[in-house]
């Protein structure tokens, strides 16, 4: 029978956590758009769009000004822009946020604040809005192909 001390489940949920998630640390300035099959922890500042089929976590450091499409989005920092999240949306009591919030579930704690517009829908289908995103990225492209095909 094996025994595990506390200390190595501790250091144990301690790995789990550093591998799940990309850190964008305190000292981070990152201008452009991000697309990630992983958590996200954000400590330090964005200027872009942000997607991922995961987690968002700002931290109370971090800054995103951009649109986010993820499964959660949680604020404790500040954000600018537009979130739509698939399962939920969580401003933290010292989260500042102003934009437009989409979700199926919205939490604002005592403390934060929010200055924008919040939508709450039954059923946010994530895969539905990344696909529709890539259509339009496509169609948009297509465009350009055409307008610029030297035929004027």
């Amino acid at each position: 029978m094996a025994f595990k001390s506390k200390i190595s489940e501790i250091e144990d949920k301690e790995i789990k956590l550093e591998t799940n998630y990309s850190h964008i640390g305190k000292s981070m300035v990152i201008e452009g758009e991000i697309l990630s099959e992983e958590n996200l922890n954000i400590e330090g500042k964005i200027k872009g769009n942000i997607k991922t089929n995961k987690k968002v976590f700002i931290g109370r450091d971090g800054y995103v000004e951009g649109d986010i499409i993820s499964s959660i989005v949680e604020i404790i920092g500040r954000a600018k822009g537009k979130i739509t999240a698939e399962e939920k949306i969580i401003i933290g009591n010292t989260g500042v946020f102003t934009g437009t919030l989409n979700s199926n579930k919205i939490v604002i704690k005592d403390g934060a604040l929010f200055n924008g517009k919040s939508n709450m829908k039954k059923k946010i289908r994530l895969e539905n809005i990344l696909n529709n995103k890539n259509n339009n990225k496509k169609n948009i492209k297509q465009e350009e192909e055409i307008d610029n095909d030297g035929s004027d």
